[in-house]
Protein backbone atom coordinates (compact mmCIF):
# COMPACT_ATOMS: atom_id res chain seq x y z
CA UNK A 1 0.00 0.00 0.00
CA UNK A 2 1.80 3.62 -0.89
CA UNK A 3 1.73 6.31 2.04
CA UNK A 4 -0.08 9.74 1.01
CA UNK A 5 1.21 12.64 2.96
CA UNK A 6 -1.74 14.81 4.63
CA UNK A 7 -0.25 18.31 3.31
CA UNK A 8 -2.42 19.77 0.69
CA UNK A 9 -5.40 21.69 0.51
CA UNK A 10 -8.30 19.81 0.00
CA UNK A 11 -6.77 16.57 2.00
CA UNK A 12 -9.39 14.71 4.16
CA UNK A 13 -8.63 13.35 8.05
CA UNK A 14 -10.92 12.36 10.78
CA UNK A 15 -10.63 14.54 13.63
CA UNK A 16 -10.76 13.27 17.01
CA UNK A 17 -11.63 16.21 18.71
CA UNK A 18 -14.50 16.74 16.68
CA UNK A 19 -15.49 13.37 15.95
CA UNK A 20 -15.90 14.37 12.49
CA UNK A 21 -14.10 14.73 9.05
CA UNK A 22 -12.01 18.01 7.71
CA UNK A 23 -11.10 18.76 4.72
CA UNK A 24 -7.58 20.94 4.43
CA UNK A 25 -8.16 24.46 3.61
CA UNK A 26 -6.32 27.56 5.18
CA UNK A 27 -7.93 29.77 7.94
CA UNK A 28 -10.79 26.62 8.13
CA UNK A 29 -11.43 24.72 11.48
CA UNK A 30 -9.52 21.68 8.91
CA UNK A 31 -6.33 23.28 8.93
CA UNK A 32 -6.43 24.78 12.72
CA UNK A 33 -7.20 21.02 14.34
CA UNK A 34 -4.58 19.36 11.95
CA UNK A 35 -2.96 18.37 15.81
CA UNK A 36 -5.87 16.35 16.14
CA UNK A 37 -5.51 13.88 13.06
CA UNK A 38 -6.25 10.46 14.09
CA UNK A 39 -4.75 7.71 11.65
CA UNK A 40 -6.39 4.77 12.79
CA UNK A 41 -9.72 6.41 12.14
CA UNK A 42 -8.97 7.81 8.64
CA UNK A 43 -7.51 4.79 7.28
CA UNK A 44 -9.97 2.60 8.92
CA UNK A 45 -11.57 0.19 5.21
CA UNK A 46 -14.86 2.01 6.38
CA UNK A 47 -13.64 5.21 6.08
CA UNK A 48 -15.58 8.13 4.94
CA UNK A 49 -13.33 9.02 2.15
CA UNK A 50 -10.16 7.47 0.75
CA UNK A 51 -7.21 8.80 -1.31
CA UNK A 52 -6.67 6.76 -4.83
CA UNK A 53 -3.68 6.71 -6.14
CA UNK A 54 -4.47 4.85 -9.35
CA UNK A 55 -7.01 8.40 -10.24
CA UNK A 56 -4.74 10.66 -7.87
CA UNK A 57 -7.36 12.36 -6.42
CA UNK A 58 -9.85 11.86 -3.30
CA UNK A 59 -12.75 9.40 -2.82
CA UNK A 60 -15.86 8.79 -1.10
CA UNK A 61 -15.47 5.67 1.03
CA UNK A 62 -18.61 4.17 -0.91
CA UNK A 63 -16.68 4.09 -4.48
CA UNK A 64 -15.62 0.03 -3.68
CA UNK A 65 -14.14 -0.02 -7.27
CA UNK A 66 -11.13 1.56 -6.56
CA UNK A 67 -10.35 0.16 -2.96
CA UNK A 68 -7.24 -1.36 -4.08
CA UNK A 69 -5.79 1.60 -5.04
CA UNK A 70 -6.71 3.12 -1.63
CA UNK A 71 -3.35 4.97 0.04
CA UNK A 72 -2.72 4.71 3.66
CA UNK A 73 -2.80 8.71 4.81
CA UNK A 74 -0.17 9.66 7.22
CA UNK A 75 0.96 12.85 9.13
CA UNK A 76 3.62 15.29 6.68
CA UNK A 77 6.15 15.78 9.38
CA UNK A 78 7.21 18.81 7.63
CA UNK A 79 3.56 20.63 7.95
CA UNK A 80 3.60 22.46 11.36
CA UNK A 81 0.49 20.88 13.36
CA UNK A 82 0.35 23.74 16.15
CA UNK A 83 -3.09 26.51 15.74
CA UNK A 84 -2.48 29.37 13.36
CA UNK A 85 -2.40 32.24 15.02
CA UNK A 86 -4.80 33.91 12.06
CA UNK A 87 -8.60 33.77 13.34
CA UNK A 88 -11.58 32.52 10.52
CA UNK A 89 -13.33 36.18 10.44
CA UNK A 90 -16.73 35.69 11.90
CA UNK A 91 -19.91 37.93 12.10
CA UNK A 92 -21.01 37.97 15.56
CA UNK A 93 -24.03 39.96 15.35
CA UNK A 94 -26.32 40.67 18.36
CA UNK A 95 -29.57 38.74 17.49
CA UNK A 96 -32.31 40.59 17.90
CA UNK A 97 -34.80 39.47 20.79
CA UNK A 98 -38.34 38.80 20.26
CA UNK A 99 -41.39 39.33 22.97
CA UNK A 100 -42.66 36.92 25.43
CA UNK A 101 -44.62 34.22 24.02
CA UNK A 102 -45.64 32.16 27.36
CA UNK A 103 -44.85 30.91 30.21
CA UNK A 104 -47.59 27.98 30.02
CA UNK A 105 -45.93 24.78 30.71
CA UNK A 106 -42.57 26.56 30.06
CA UNK A 107 -39.79 24.51 31.92
CA UNK A 108 -42.47 21.95 33.23
CA UNK A 109 -40.94 19.60 36.06
CA UNK A 110 -42.31 16.21 36.24
CA UNK A 111 -44.39 16.29 39.30
CA UNK A 112 -46.61 18.46 36.84
CA UNK A 113 -47.03 16.25 34.90
CA UNK A 114 -47.41 13.80 36.83
CA UNK A 115 -50.59 15.79 38.66
CA UNK A 116 -52.04 16.29 35.28
CA UNK A 117 -53.05 13.26 34.58
CA UNK A 118 -56.79 12.41 35.95
CA UNK A 119 -56.67 8.64 36.14
CA UNK A 120 -54.62 7.17 39.15
CA UNK A 121 -54.30 3.96 36.81
CA UNK A 122 -52.70 6.10 34.69
CA UNK A 123 -50.69 8.11 36.78
CA UNK A 124 -49.18 5.18 38.66
CA UNK A 125 -47.91 3.57 35.25
CA UNK A 126 -46.58 7.13 34.16
CA UNK A 127 -44.63 7.41 37.29
CA UNK A 128 -43.64 3.39 37.24
CA UNK A 129 -41.93 3.87 33.46
CA UNK A 130 -40.15 6.82 35.02
CA UNK A 131 -38.52 5.06 37.89
CA UNK A 132 -37.29 2.45 35.77
CA UNK A 133 -34.88 4.92 33.67
CA UNK A 134 -34.06 6.20 37.39
CA UNK A 135 -33.34 3.22 38.56
CA UNK A 136 -30.28 2.68 35.89
CA UNK A 137 -28.55 5.75 36.59
CA UNK A 138 -25.11 2.88 37.15
CA UNK A 139 -25.91 2.17 33.07
CA UNK A 140 -26.17 6.01 31.98
CA UNK A 141 -29.41 6.12 31.94
CA UNK A 142 -30.48 9.81 32.59
CA UNK A 143 -34.27 11.30 32.77
CA UNK A 144 -35.01 14.88 31.66
CA UNK A 145 -38.02 16.50 31.95
CA UNK A 146 -39.87 18.06 29.16
CA UNK A 147 -42.82 21.05 28.32
CA UNK A 148 -44.44 17.79 27.61
CA UNK A 149 -43.46 14.64 29.40
CA UNK A 150 -39.85 13.50 29.75
CA UNK A 151 -37.15 11.59 28.22
CA UNK A 152 -34.34 8.88 28.42
CA UNK A 153 -30.87 9.57 27.22
CA UNK A 154 -27.50 7.48 27.12
CA UNK A 155 -24.11 8.76 26.25
CA UNK A 156 -25.72 12.21 24.31
CA UNK A 157 -28.68 9.94 22.47
CA UNK A 158 -32.34 9.68 23.34
CA UNK A 159 -33.60 6.14 23.77
CA UNK A 160 -36.98 6.99 25.01
CA UNK A 161 -39.55 9.77 25.86
CA UNK A 162 -42.93 9.83 27.51
CA UNK A 163 -45.17 12.16 25.97
CA UNK A 164 -48.68 13.52 27.13
CA UNK A 165 -51.58 13.62 25.28
CA UNK A 166 -55.45 14.52 25.74
CA UNK A 167 -55.95 10.66 26.57
CA UNK A 168 -53.51 9.62 28.44
CA UNK A 169 -49.59 9.43 27.23
CA UNK A 170 -47.56 7.81 24.39
CA UNK A 171 -44.64 5.89 25.22
CA UNK A 172 -41.74 5.73 22.10
CA UNK A 173 -38.84 3.55 22.57
CA UNK A 174 -35.75 4.41 20.35
CA UNK A 175 -33.21 2.37 19.38
CA UNK A 176 -30.23 3.80 17.61
CA UNK A 177 -28.53 1.48 15.07
CA UNK A 178 -25.00 2.58 13.71
CA UNK A 179 -24.74 3.28 9.92
CA UNK A 180 -21.67 1.57 9.16
CA UNK A 181 -18.94 3.46 7.95
CA UNK A 182 -20.08 6.65 8.73
CA UNK A 183 -19.92 8.45 12.46
CA UNK A 184 -24.32 8.56 12.63
CA UNK A 185 -27.01 6.00 13.54
CA UNK A 186 -30.76 5.76 12.09
CA UNK A 187 -33.42 4.86 14.98
CA UNK A 188 -36.12 2.86 14.85
CA UNK A 189 -39.02 3.69 16.88
CA UNK A 190 -41.73 1.82 18.76
CA UNK A 191 -44.75 3.72 20.75
CA UNK A 192 -47.27 2.78 23.01
CA UNK A 193 -50.48 4.55 23.73
CA UNK A 194 -51.41 4.36 27.46
CA UNK A 195 -54.79 5.52 27.92
CA UNK A 196 -57.64 4.70 30.96
CA UNK A 197 -58.61 1.27 28.90
CA UNK A 198 -54.67 -0.06 27.29
CA UNK A 199 -51.73 0.42 30.25
CA UNK A 200 -50.33 -3.38 29.78
CA UNK A 201 -48.89 -3.85 26.24
CA UNK A 202 -45.67 -3.43 27.02
CA UNK A 203 -44.09 -5.05 30.19
CA UNK A 204 -41.89 -3.10 32.57
CA UNK A 205 -39.31 -5.84 32.21
CA UNK A 206 -39.36 -5.09 28.55
CA UNK A 207 -38.85 -1.47 28.93
CA UNK A 208 -35.94 -1.79 31.20
CA UNK A 209 -34.38 -4.60 28.48
CA UNK A 210 -34.61 -1.96 26.14
CA UNK A 211 -32.52 0.68 28.07
CA UNK A 212 -30.09 -2.02 29.08
CA UNK A 213 -29.61 -3.15 25.49
CA UNK A 214 -29.21 0.96 24.41
CA UNK A 215 -27.02 1.28 27.45
CA UNK A 216 -24.53 -1.30 26.51
CA UNK A 217 -24.67 -0.65 22.07
CA UNK A 218 -23.62 2.98 22.86
CA UNK A 219 -21.24 2.33 25.72
CA UNK A 220 -19.84 -0.01 22.80
CA UNK A 221 -20.06 2.26 19.57
CA UNK A 222 -18.62 5.15 22.04
CA UNK A 223 -15.37 2.76 23.26
CA UNK A 224 -14.36 2.41 19.14
CA UNK A 225 -15.62 6.03 18.99
CA UNK A 226 -17.42 5.10 16.17
CA UNK A 227 -20.28 8.17 16.22
CA UNK A 228 -20.53 11.93 16.74
CA UNK A 229 -22.99 13.28 18.64
CA UNK A 230 -19.87 14.95 21.15
CA UNK A 231 -21.98 17.88 22.08
CA UNK A 232 -24.90 16.37 23.52
CA UNK A 233 -22.52 14.07 25.08
CA UNK A 234 -20.93 16.17 26.40
CA UNK A 235 -23.64 17.72 27.76
CA UNK A 236 -25.01 14.80 29.93
CA UNK A 237 -21.50 14.38 31.40
CA UNK A 238 -21.54 17.76 32.74
CA UNK A 239 -25.07 16.86 34.22
CA UNK A 240 -24.21 13.66 35.50
CA UNK A 241 -21.19 15.06 37.57
CA UNK A 242 -23.05 18.27 38.57
CA UNK A 243 -26.22 16.02 40.18
CA UNK A 244 -23.75 13.87 41.80
CA UNK A 245 -21.68 17.12 43.44
CA UNK A 246 -18.70 17.15 41.65
CA UNK A 247 -17.34 19.81 39.38
CA UNK A 248 -16.39 22.15 42.40
CA UNK A 249 -14.41 24.31 40.96
CA UNK A 250 -17.83 25.16 38.55
CA UNK A 251 -19.97 25.56 41.58
CA UNK A 252 -23.16 24.56 39.73
CA UNK A 253 -26.68 23.04 40.84
CA UNK A 254 -28.08 21.68 37.67
CA UNK A 255 -31.82 22.18 37.06
CA UNK A 256 -32.67 22.01 33.64
CA UNK A 257 -31.60 20.35 30.07
CA UNK A 258 -32.36 21.60 26.95
CA UNK A 259 -34.55 24.64 28.69
CA UNK A 260 -37.04 26.27 26.33
CA UNK A 261 -36.44 30.25 25.99
CA UNK A 262 -38.12 32.68 23.78
CA UNK A 263 -38.11 33.56 20.19
CA UNK A 264 -35.08 35.01 19.16
CA UNK A 265 -34.21 36.80 15.17
CA UNK A 266 -31.46 35.04 13.54
CA UNK A 267 -30.70 34.58 9.80
CA UNK A 268 -33.73 36.94 9.14
CA UNK A 269 -36.36 35.00 11.10
CA UNK A 270 -37.50 34.39 14.52
CA UNK A 271 -37.39 30.74 15.53
CA UNK A 272 -37.87 29.13 18.95
CA UNK A 273 -34.45 28.99 21.08
CA UNK A 274 -32.98 26.65 23.91
CA UNK A 275 -30.18 26.65 26.84
CA UNK A 276 -28.41 23.82 26.61
CA UNK A 277 -28.39 23.53 30.35
CA UNK A 278 -30.19 25.73 32.82
CA UNK A 279 -28.40 25.82 36.42
CA UNK A 280 -27.76 27.74 39.80
CA UNK A 281 -24.62 28.98 40.84
CA UNK A 282 -24.64 27.55 44.56
CA UNK A 283 -22.07 31.07 45.96
CA UNK A 284 -24.67 33.81 44.76
CA UNK A 285 -27.68 31.65 43.92
CA UNK A 286 -27.55 33.17 40.47
CA UNK A 287 -29.68 31.54 37.23
CA UNK A 288 -26.99 30.45 35.16
CA UNK A 289 -27.39 29.87 31.50
CA UNK A 290 -24.66 27.36 30.44
CA UNK A 291 -23.62 27.29 26.55
CA UNK A 292 -21.53 24.00 25.81
CA UNK A 293 -19.26 23.60 22.63
CA UNK A 294 -17.20 20.48 21.51
CA UNK A 295 -14.31 22.17 20.91
CA UNK A 296 -12.88 26.00 21.64
CA UNK A 297 -12.47 27.06 18.51
CA UNK A 298 -15.69 29.48 18.07
CA UNK A 299 -15.90 30.55 21.83
CA UNK A 300 -16.78 34.07 20.76
CA UNK A 301 -19.95 33.17 18.74
CA UNK A 302 -21.10 30.99 21.58
CA UNK A 303 -20.71 34.22 24.21
CA UNK A 304 -22.91 36.38 21.32
CA UNK A 305 -25.30 33.57 21.15
CA UNK A 306 -25.52 32.66 25.20
CA UNK A 307 -25.68 36.33 26.12
CA UNK A 308 -28.88 36.46 23.91
CA UNK A 309 -30.33 34.03 26.02
CA UNK A 310 -29.16 35.95 29.36
CA UNK A 311 -30.93 38.95 27.42
CA UNK A 312 -34.16 37.44 27.24
CA UNK A 313 -34.44 36.28 30.64
CA UNK A 314 -33.31 39.48 31.85
CA UNK A 315 -35.67 41.62 29.48
CA UNK A 316 -39.00 39.14 30.89
CA UNK A 317 -37.81 38.86 34.78
CA UNK A 318 -41.06 39.35 35.46
CA UNK A 319 -43.25 37.00 33.34
CA UNK A 320 -40.32 34.61 34.12
CA UNK A 321 -40.63 35.11 37.90
CA UNK A 322 -43.62 33.42 38.60
CA UNK A 323 -42.57 30.37 36.84
CA UNK A 324 -39.46 29.84 38.61
CA UNK A 325 -41.02 30.37 42.28
CA UNK A 326 -43.82 27.59 41.15
CA UNK A 327 -40.69 25.03 39.99
CA UNK A 328 -39.14 26.33 43.98
CA UNK A 329 -35.88 26.58 42.13
CA UNK A 330 -34.62 29.69 44.49
CA UNK A 331 -32.65 31.49 42.24
CA UNK A 332 -32.00 35.33 41.62
CA UNK A 333 -33.44 36.58 38.74
CA UNK A 334 -32.12 39.93 39.11
CA UNK A 335 -28.11 37.79 38.52
CA UNK A 336 -28.70 36.09 35.33
CA UNK A 337 -25.35 34.98 34.21
CA UNK A 338 -23.43 33.40 31.45
CA UNK A 339 -20.97 29.86 31.62
CA UNK A 340 -19.68 28.47 28.34
CA UNK A 341 -17.95 25.32 28.67
CA UNK A 342 -16.01 24.22 26.21
CA UNK A 343 -12.61 21.20 25.73
CA UNK A 344 -9.67 22.48 24.82
CA UNK A 345 -6.85 25.83 25.86
CA UNK A 346 -8.41 28.85 23.96
CA UNK A 347 -9.76 31.86 25.42
CA UNK A 348 -12.23 34.17 23.92
CA UNK A 349 -10.70 37.44 22.13
CA UNK A 350 -14.08 39.12 22.74
CA UNK A 351 -14.15 40.86 26.18
CA UNK A 352 -17.64 39.66 28.14
CA UNK A 353 -19.42 39.37 31.71
CA UNK A 354 -19.64 35.56 30.36
CA UNK A 355 -17.27 33.02 32.54
CA UNK A 356 -15.61 30.50 30.24
CA UNK A 357 -14.99 27.59 31.72
CA UNK A 358 -12.33 24.84 29.41
CA UNK A 359 -12.35 21.73 30.55
CA UNK A 360 -9.96 18.47 29.41
CA UNK A 361 -9.89 17.31 25.59
CA UNK A 362 -9.93 14.11 26.66
CA UNK A 363 -13.04 13.45 28.50
CA UNK A 364 -14.68 11.11 26.23
CA UNK A 365 -11.61 8.50 26.97
CA UNK A 366 -12.58 7.98 30.54
CA UNK A 367 -16.11 9.96 30.39
CA UNK A 368 -14.79 12.30 33.12
CA UNK A 369 -15.10 16.11 32.92
CA UNK A 370 -11.92 17.82 34.57
CA UNK A 371 -11.86 22.01 35.25
CA UNK A 372 -8.74 22.81 33.50
CA UNK A 373 -8.72 26.46 34.38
Amino acid sequence: MKTKLLNRSGDYYYCSSCGAWHTLKPDTKGQQHLVYFNEAETNLESAKYFFCTLCNKWHKGTHKAHHSHRAHIKSDGKVNLQKPSAKIKRTNKEPVIGGFDGADGLWKSFDEHLNSIGSAPLRERFKEIHEIGRSLEMEKVQCFSRKNGFSFTIRGLKVGQVILNSTGFTLTLIKNIHNTGYRSVRQKKDEYLFTGTNMNHISNSDIRAHLLEQSQTLLTLRCRNAIGYMEKWLHCLLIEQMEAGGLPELGLDFLYYETPVGKVKRNQQFGKEHVDIVARERNSGALVVVEVKKDDSDIDAAIVQGMSYVNWMRKHRSHLLPRVKELGWDVDLDNVKLYVVAPGGSMPSVNSNARVVLVNRNWYVDERVEIIN
